[in-house]
């Protein structure tokens, strides 16, 4: 974590956010997917704490 001195606050930009597309091969996606549904449980989780 990254902490700051509050009379540094008002100097500091607002969040930025960037979606960068990433190309996959077959093999990369099919590991991929498998990782998203054997710990799908565990992402749902983390979504609800935020």
């Amino acid at each position: 974590m990254l902490r700051r001195r509050k009379d540094v606050l008002p100097n500091l930009k607002g969040k930025q956010r960037q979606t960068v597309p990433v190309i996959l091969s077959q093999v990369e996606r099919d590991e991929y997917n498998q990782i998203m549904r054997s710990d799908q449980h565990r992402f749902a989780r983390l979504g609800a704490l935020r």
